[in-house]
């Protein structure tokens, strides 16, 4: 059977049917591998599984068979195997003065090894397979070609120089079949010998077969029977019989042959072979096997690999009656190998042929060897003893173990990974004498463990010197975490064990859970956010600054892990596993006596809180690495559900691709996803790699959108003040800082640009709360500037600026800004805001001059046409803004940039080119198809922007394409209302046809209001001599006329224009007051006389009943007194309580 199971050709089939031994073994194993289940009932095997005929018989291995070492020899057991193959692919030669620590380590699975590009593993000669015989010779075509091609590649290879790369490949077996020890343990795997091997034994049978046939009839000898002449039938038989019995058994052996199919690989060019087995200790069939590391001695210049052929699993189960149909069937071919491919069709047929062709001549021999002299079965017997012999040549490579290791269970990849870091020296590299069986105390270079009788935590020490200098880092720290880890857990079991002396631990799987405190890192303000944003909500809790010193007084010195404390400045630990001694140091607090780490509590077992440890800290080195954040941008979810007015922001931050990390890494069981974001959280936010937190701007923008809408200016600069404060957390260099500082600066620009349109307000409206929150944001922003001593962030924003045309006066934050930067010279300053978004296709769109090549140029390049920069102008944007020459007309018709893309401010690039005024730019943006209608966060359109500026021109092709007249913005405002503020009287006589006279601003003043606010007398006239004309009477929110804001505002040409038109002079405001008592309280002698000259009654009472002299003297203007006194008024008026005016003036 031993001889049956390492067939793997014809010649073992001619070696084990020749003068063969245990015939009726043979047919037995046949019909157990593959036989139908009539013919297995017959030998009493009806009912058993494959998986034993294949531990029996078959060199294969699969999911119910595996090889396994006892410490002594390789083994065959039914179980699924415990051990995991790799394959280590080392430089054939290596250069003078480098060694294997030099070289990288690369990691690969079997198919990828395989493939043609990589050539780290190639199939070698034919693979070993049942392959149809009428389709053997095209196998052999596409071999020999095969061979011939990669021939032709090792030659040209040896040619070049440096044919091999500077690595070390590792390649991992993943296959679900067990990996075969035993078959890679030898070097015996050429066919010469076995060949010559076959030809002897059928030599040596056709002897014996030769010298029967001259002992019965050659004259000379003609040994007799029992003195007897030998039968006629003797020696046929025997012959008959013998090479009937030879042709079953080659049936036979070619049956349980081809019950495996093998496949065998060799190393590339320029690289040699070491295979490494980690077992990993297992009970199996109830034999218990350990943890060892099993190599071969020598390197392996053939990988074989053998596994079960498919055809056992694929055919149908062979009956009586389908064998008669298959028989009937063949008999009625008339090609010969249509007969034979319909015998490989059908496994079990081939079974049934050579059991009973071996059987019929078995029987056949035996009667014919009864029949001749003694002398013939005596020949037979030493050709069967010297095949005997051949066969345990052949078979000789099965008596040489490999190599083999133990290892501490649970550590056997530790141990693999501790030996790449030294590969000159790993066992299984080294060709010298097998290592004793203490030879893992070696390994890990002196490592010892050291428990203090009275002490509850352990002092780990570790020597990593070693012979040869310093043992690798790498090496090191992982057989120094290994060995704490294992050295640890079993300390505490053991006094887990001894604490109550009873059978407890009988009942209790692994160690009792105990407290375990996680060391997250520096407790930063930043850090402290980052948890916050990112940790699931069923995560582990944080502890607080104050709360860590008093859960760590419970905790376990060697129970407290983290921190990645190389990078904490403030500490001195070092390694995972904390020593007693420095539990206090690990806490130190800082000036104000406040905790310097945050902490997670945990119950976490020993082993799985070590391994997390151990896996934050290569977080720590990943993070370190990283050229910059991770792929995409994080996403808000909202994690309060009330409906209050600052619900919106509690939220947490979440990455797809983060997540799906996160997820795979807990698939693996090192933790809950909460664990998993403890340890990645921290060293990504430290360095700055967590994804872009962006959405955070846009979260505030979305909700300042709301009030910026309603032109409530400073409850959106509360939320940008929010957000200004909550960035904070972000490096300033960090995008959202550099971002979240430009929409800051962009949103007081607006107030300002605001401001600037509106500036006829100032002494008409109290603005001192406006103006607060406003100061607020400037006051946070100038301490920006402070703070960043560099002054690159509001450096660069202020050329960001400049080159947008907005003007460094309009923000008013030069206070901390150089005063060159004032005036700069835009394309030596591209360096500056190139990090900003800035390229340089902004750059051409924004010149003076045409620039058509160079942009078609840019364009070519693949280029994005709609490219934005850190506040969302795209180069239509500069060109629309900055730009007269035709350079819009390229961007908008010929390369059909997108003329609607929002800024910031959502404006669009016409917004800018109305504000502008060039006509030009406008209609090559109307042809682009531009919204017309398109409106900003505040409501402002392309119509309002071109009132505002007074370009009637632009103002009549929006019209003519289609723009709403009566347009609103966040105010209330038409661009009626905006251009009689601003005094434009052409534009005024333009829209005052088409535009609603009805609308007014959100404090319902008109544009006869707002043009007499702003002091303009032409357009004031204008509108009074329209037709029809403006409503003179026309009163405000808090009931006022356009009289009443002349006479306030001391507009004297303007009242003259009023009273001529005969405006009301007595008309009553909300409070019942008159303007002449207005023109009395705000001392306006001139407004008074021109308004009782009018006809204004002088006698008149406001609200609280008293006249306009009581209101003189109550104010205290003598010259108003004697004014009134001298038009007429009446000195003995009394008020509603009976006091006249000379009792105001003594009292007063």
């Amino acid at each position: 059977m031993q001889f049956m199971s390492q067939s793997m050709g014809w010649a073992d089939h001619f070696i084990l049917a020749m003068a063969p031994v245990g015939i009726i073994t043979i047919i037995v194993s046949t019909i157990r591998v593959g036989g139908p289940s009539w013919l297995k009932a017959i030998i009493g095997r009806a009912r058993e599984n494959l998986a034993v005929a294949e531990a029996d018989l078959m060199s294969s291995t699969s999911k119910e068979v595996c090889e396994l070492w006892n410490g002594q020899e390789v083994v065959w057991c039914m179980d699924s195997s415990p051990v995991t193959e790799f394959i280590c692919l080392l430089p054939e030669s290596m250069e003078p003065g480098t060694n294997y620590a030099q070289l990288n380590i690369k990691t690969i699975g079997l198919l990828d090894a395989l493939k043609e590009e990589n050539r780290y593993l190639e199939t070698y000669g034919e693979l070993v397979t049942c392959i149809l015989w009428q389709d053997s010779h095209i196998s052999k075509d596409k071999s020999f070609w095969r061979s011939i091609r990669r021939k032709i590649q090792d030659d040209e290879q040896r040619e070049s120089p440096n044919h091999t790369s500077p690595e070390i490949i590792i390649i991992r077996n993943t296959t679900a079949e067990s990996p075969n020890i035993s078959l890679n343990c030898h070097d015996q795997f050429g066919r010469r010998g076995l060949r010559v091997v076959a030809v002897v034994a059928t030599i040596l049978q056709l002897g014996v077969l030769i010298f029967c046939g001259f002992a019965t009839y050659y004259p000379s000898m003609k040994y007799p029977k029992d003195d007897k002449s030998v039968q006629n039938y003797a020696f046929p038989c025997m012959a008959t019989g013998t090479l009937t019995l030879v042709l079953g058994l080659l049936v036979c052996s070619h049956v349980i042959e081809s019950s495996t199919e093998e496949e065998r690989y060799k190393p590339g060019p320029g690289r040699r072979v070491r295979m490494v087995w980690l077992q990993k200790a297992q009970t199996v069939s109830d034999q218990h096997f350990g943890s060892f590391a099993i190599f071969p001695v020598e390197d392996r210049k053939i990988i074989t690999t053998s596994r079960r052929a498919s055809k056992l699993c694929d055919d149908v189960p062979v009956t009586m009656l389908a064998t008669k149909a298959s028989i009937e069937r063949m008999a009625s071919f008339s090609d010969f190998k249509a007969v034979i491919k319909g015998i490989d069709r059908i496994f079990g047929l081939k079974v049934i042929i050579g059991t009973f062709v071996s059987l019929c001549g078995f029987v056949v021999q035996f009667i014919g060897l009864r029949g001749v002299h003694w002398s013939a079965s005596i020949a037979q017997l030493v050709s069967v003893l010297i095949m005997i012999g051949f066969r345990a040549w052949v078979c000789r490579g099965l008596a040489e173990p490999p190599r083999s290791i133990p290892l501490d269970s649970g550590f056997e990849l530790d141990w693999f990974a501790t030996t790449l870091g030294e590969i000159d020296r790993a066992p299984w590299h080294d060709r010298l004498a097998p290592l004793p069986n203490d030879e893992t105390k070696e390994v890990f270079r002196n490592w010892t463990v050291q428990t203090g009788h009275q002490t509850s935590t352990y002092e780990i020490s570790c020597d990593t010197e070693q012979e040869h200098g310093p043992m690798p880092e790498n090496q090191a720290k992982g057989g120094r975490l290994s060995l704490e880890k294992k050295g640890l857990e079993s300390q505490e079991l053991e006094r887990a064990n001894n604490e109550d002396g009873d059978d407890a631990w009988l009942r209790t799987k692994g160690l009792p859970a105990k407290r375990s405190l996680r060391l997250l890192g520096q407790g930063t303000q930043a850090l402290a956010q980052n948890l916050e944003w990112w940790m699931p909500s069923d995560g582990p809790s944080i502890l607080k600054a104050n709360e860590t010193r008093q859960v760590r007084k419970d905790i376990e010195g060697h129970r407290i892990i983290g921190g990645d404390v190389h990078h904490q400045s403030i500490t001195n630990t070092t390694g995972i596993a904390q020593e007693s001694g420095n539990a206090d140091a690990i806490f130190s607090e800082n000036g104000d006596g406040e905790h310097v780490l945050l902490a997670a509590e945990s119950y976490t077992p020993l082993k799985l809180l070590y391994a997390q440890g151990i896996f934050s800290s290569f977080m720590w080195a990943v993070a370190e690495s990283l050229s910059g954040p991770m792929a995409g941008a994080a996403e808000i979810h909202s994690i309060d559900e009330t409906s209050g007015a600052d619900s919106w922001k509690s939220f947490a931050l979440r990455n797809g691709h983060l997540s799906k990390i996160i997820q795979d890494i807990q698939n693996t069981g090192l933790g809950s996803t909460g664990d998993i974001y403890l340890s990645m959280i921290p060293p990504l936010g430290v360095e700055n790699k967590l994804p872009h937190a962006e959405a955070i701007i846009q979260l505030a923008q979305h909700h300042a959108k709301t009030h910026e809408r309603m032109g409530q200016l400073e409850e959106a600069g509360d939320i940008y003040l929010w957000l200004f404060q909550t960035v904070q957390v972000f490096p300033p260099e960090s995008h959202v800082y550099v971002k979240t500082a430009g929409v800051l600066m962009l949103h007081l620009k607006y107030i300002d640009f605001i401001r600037e349109m509106r500036e006829f307000e100032e002494g008409y409206v109290d603005v001192a709360v406006r103006n607060f929150r406003t100061d607020s944001l400037k006051r946070h922003m100038n301490k920006l500037i402070q703070q960043d001593r560099s002054n690159s962030v509001p450096q660069r924003l202020t050329t960001l600026f400049q080159a947008q045309s907005r003007g460094l006066e309009s923000a008013r934050i030069q206070k901390g800004v150089s005063e060159k930067s004032k005036d700069i010279d835009l394309s030596r300053s591209l360096e500056q805001i190139t990090s900003l978004g800035f390229t340089k296709l902004h750059y051409l769109c924004q010149g003076r001059t045409y620039q058509k090549d160079a942009i078609s140029g840019y364009v070519k390049e693949d280029k994005d046409i709609n490219c934005r920069d850190i506040l969302d102008w795209t180069p239509l944007h500069y060109a629309a803004a900055r730009s007269d020459s035709d350079n819009i007309f390229v961007m908008a018709t010929v390369h059909q940039a997108n003329v609607n893309a929002l800024d910031t401010l959502d404006w669009t690039p016409l917004h800018y080119a109305c504000l502008r005024g060039n006509a030009k730019n406008v209609v090559s943006l109307l042809r682009g198809r531009a919204d017309v209608n398109a409106k900003g966060k505040n409501g402002i359109a392309p119509l309002h922007c071109a009132a505002m500026k007074g370009h009637k021109t632009v103002m009549s092709l929006l019209v003519e394409a289609g723009a709403a007249i009566d347009v609103l913005d966040g105010f209330q405002t038409t661009p009626l209302l905006w251009a009689a503020s601003k005094g434009h009287k052409a534009v005024v006589e333009y829209l005052w046809p088409d535009a609603s006279r009805k609308l007014r601003d959100d404090d319902g003043r008109t544009a006869l209001h707002l043009a007499t606010l702003a002091n303009n007398p032409e357009v004031v006239e204008l509108l009074l001599k329209q037709n029809p004309p403006a409503e003179k009477d026309a009163k405000d929110r808090n009931g006022q006329t356009p009289l009443y804001v002349a006479v306030v505002e001391d507009r004297q040409a303007i009242v003259e224009l009023l009273i001529g038109e005969g405006a009301d002079t007595e008309a009553k405001d909300l409070g019942g007051n008159t303007v002449l008592h207005w023109a009395v309280t705000a001392d306006k002698e001139n407004m008074a006389r021109l308004l009782i000259k009018a006809g204004s009654d002088i006698e008149v009472r406001g609200a609280d009943g008293h006249t306009i002299l009581h209101w003189a003297v109550t104010v205290g203007n003598e010259d108003m007194v004697a004014l009134l006194i001298e038009l007429g008024a009446d000195k003995e008026a009394k008020d509603p309580d009976g006091h006249t005016v000379l009792y105001w003036a003594v009292v007063i």
